[in-house]
């Protein structure tokens, strides 16, 4: 795994913490769920990425 991945997940869950505070300030709970699920669903698709090319790598050593 390189350290920009764990960078880029670091920061967008910082960037997501600071808009659901703000967000939660302004009595906006709603959407505050809406976004701190949004960038959940971005993470796992970054983590996602980087799984699937974990499994093709794998596959082109063992020759499967």
């Amino acid at each position: 795994m390189e350290l920009t991945l764990l960078l880029r997940i670091a920061g967008i869950g910082f960037v997501l913490a600071v808009f659901c505070m703000i967000l939660k300030k302004m009595n906006k709970d709603d959407i505050a769920d809406m976004v701190s699920i949004a960038g959940i669903v971005i993470a796992l698709f970054m983590i996602i990425a980087e799984i699937s090319g974990l499994f093709e790598e794998l596959q082109s050593m063992f020759g499967i």
